[in-house]
């Protein structure tokens, strides 16, 4: 598998749905309602893929408000082989669509599993974000670390300029077990300040041994962060999922 992977921004190609109106025609006031003060993310329990099957089925998400509306759903992008093969490091594309079938957000991630991987130790995963679908915002990239150090990431704009850092805890995949809350704190990397703080949510006993679906919520801060940035907070929700938290319970099992 040695084979050279494009960049996140180049790994999918987007056919936006054809609309008589442009298709950010009316986001921001959308997403500014909605994401105001909170935003809670449900990922959907695939049951053939935890009881009876054990293979890694799409990932699907609810996007819900802090009233507790879902004002989005999101769908994973993949084949059979890149889920099954490649597990947590496969690429992706996840396209948001509101409840009108309108797309909203893309988030888009090319493949770990490259030769990158492999002459570059320190090379991280780094994931696109489109606001509108067509039109890139930023990226949320993976820090470099030592082995169970802090897990980090940089969120940035779309001149990939540091905007908000994600810090975390140390090994939170292992920590998960515990039956605990972890947080992820985000900062402004301009001010210093922590602008939000993003949980994972722990499911209960049951839902954290057979399956990987995940919870997650945030607070927002209405001062400092405007739609943008609110977006993009929301898209490095899923980062962190994919990183530490989708990992099947047959493949953390070899990571004891």
């Amino acid at each position: 598998m040695a084979t050279e992977m494009k960049d996140a921004d180049e790994d999918f190609e987007y056919e936006a749905r054809k609309r008589p109106e442009d298709e950010d025609f009316g986001l921001d006031d959308f997403m500014r309602r909605h994401l105001a003060r909170s935003f809670f993310v449900q990922q959907q329990v695939d049951l053939a893929e935890a009881i009876f099957t054990g293979w890694e089925s799409r990932n699907r998400y609810l996007i819900l408000d802090g009233a507790g509306a879902s004002f989005l759903t999101a769908e994973e992008t993949t084949n059979f082989i890149s889920r099954n093969a490649f597990g947590a490091d496969r690429g992706f594309e996840i396209v948001f669509n509101d409840f009108s079938g309108r797309p909203v957000l893309r988030l888009a991630r090319s493949s770990a599993c490259g030769w990158k991987m492999c002459l570059f130790p320190c090379f991280r995963h780094k994931m696109a974000v489109y606001y509108p679908p067509t039109r890139l915002i930023g990226h949320v990239k993976q820090n470099c670390g030592v082995w169970c150090a802090p897990s980090s990431l940089s969120i940035t704009d779309e001149d990939e300029d540091d905007v908000m850092s994600v810090l975390g805890s140390c090994c939170p995949f292992s920590l998960r077990r515990l039956g605990l809350d972890l947080d992820f704190s985000v900062t402004s990397t301009r001010t210093g300040q922590n602008v939000t703080t993003i949980s994972k949510k722990f499911g209960g006993f049951l839902r954290e041994i057979y399956t990987d679906a995940s919870q997650y919520g945030a607070d927002l801060d209405v001062e400092r962060l405007g739609v943008k940035e609110k977006v993009l907070v929301l898209a490095a929700t899923f980062l962190i999922d994919f990183l530490y938290f989708e990992k099947s319970p047959s493949v953390e099992r070899t990571h004891d």
